[in-house]
């Protein structure tokens, strides 16, 4: 798992791998597999004329990173109402604008941004989308939101480990659908949710979730503003099964949202897929690529942002990865010598120790899975 074991001066990190970024419980399919990675700036690390120490800083493709602060002592909190009016949202600033899923060089048709706060038991999320004509379809919580309506999606990694992740996702007409996954899709997670498992399935007790549109509700031929989101999610349910920490002071999540709009019925307009940090791809299932949420208290506004100190490792890990996947394609098989990986990797400095010491260990029971261990 993405488990940093020590300071951000010394930074371990333990990868078991199915050809994933983090602890595997399935294999690969036998055969090889052509596979593409991007970090977090969409893009393998490629060989550059920089330096050694400014590489491997690996500051570039640092992702986008919220602060989110808590709740002072006596404050009001929200009334989960979709309305984003009151003085708790006003006096904290906005996230970046969102920008296209798959490039932040996409600047997105309409604008979308999003805030976050917490309590002790609570994280609150709260969104506002740019929408000339806001429309929603799917009235049914079971129907899933995603590639079929429009929708605001949440997820959150409270373990950075890319296992045990949620989704919650909510679309203008109020119908919110809530998921958790063994691990992403593309690396044969398992998806817990009422669209598996009926009323057995992971879901959202406790949690409130309204929405407010500025404007009217499926009446293409009229002006909207847009639409907004509020959230009240319990955190304890956000971390359930992940072993994630509880949000404090200091600690971070990886998080990521996104803004589906893709198929506009006739007389609308939008179309298109947009999120808070860009993917690369048209897919959010992929959380090594996700931002930071970062966990403040004291004053609102008085805290700066403090970069997590296992992103050197994570770089590392996700190029160490790729490029065992990319040898895999190549010849069949995994490679046990980091240094056999040079070949396959973007830069070289990702696996012959330069950025840190990269140890591969093939599993003896399934030749489609390895473990990997960064040291920084």
């Amino acid at each position: 798992m993405w488990r940093p074991l020590a300071t951000a001066t010394a930074c371990t990190l333990a990868v078991l791998c199915s050809a994933s970024l983090a602890a595997a419980s399935h294999s690969l399919p036998p055969g090889p597999r052509a596979a593409k990675r991007w970090n977090s700036a969409g893009q393998f690390p490629r060989r550059s004329s920089s330096s050694d120490e400014e590489f491997c800083s690996f500051n570039a493709s640092y992702p986008r990173q919220y602060i989110a602060y808590r709740a002072q002592p006596g404050e009001k909190l929200p009334t989960i109402d979709g309305n984003l009016d009151e003085p708790f949202w006003e006096k904290v600033g906005w996230s970046q604008s969102f920008v296209g899923i798959t490039s932040a060089d996409i600047t997105p048709k309409y604008e979308t941004r999003m805030k976050m706060r917490w309590s002790a038991d609570t994280l609150y999320v709260a969104a506002w989308m740019e929408e000339p004509n806001v429309w929603a379809n799917i009235t049914q919580e079971q129907k899933q939101l995603t590639h079929t309506g429009n929708d605001f999606e949440f997820f959150v990694d409270s373990a950075g480990s890319t296992h045990g992740y949620k989704q919650v996702d909510v679309n203008a007409a109020g119908t919110v659908w809530g998921i958790a996954l063994t691990k992403s899709y593309l690396d044969g997670g398992w998806e817990n949710s009422s669209r598996v498992l009926g009323g057995a399935g992971w879901g959202l007790p406790g949690a409130a979730v309204a929405v407010a549109v500025q404007g009217s509700l499926n009446r293409p031929h009229d002006t909207d503003v847009g639409w907004s989101v509020e959230m009240g999610l319990p955190a304890g349910l956000l971390v359930q099964g992940s072993g994630g920490p509880l949000p404090a002071p200091g600690r971070t999540w990886r998080i990521n949202a996104s803004r589906s709009q893709p198929r506009p019925a006739k007389g609308r307009t939008g179309g298109g897929w947009s999120a808070w940090q860009a993917m690369g791809e048209v897919s959010m299932h992929r959380p090594e690529r996700w931002g930071f949420l970062q966990f403040a208290a004291g004053a609102v506004n008085g805290t700066s942002e403090a970069r997590d100190g296992s992103w050197g490792a994570r770089a590392v890990a996700v190029a160490a990865v790729a490029a065992e996947e990319q040898a895999r394609a190549a010849t069949g098989a995994f490679q046990p010598d980091p240094r056999q990986l040079a070949q396959f990797a973007g830069d070289a400095r990702v696996v012959d120790g330069t950025c840190g010491e990269v140890h591969v260990t093939l599993s003896p029971n399934d030749s489609h899975a390895f473990s990997l261990t960064v040291t920084t």
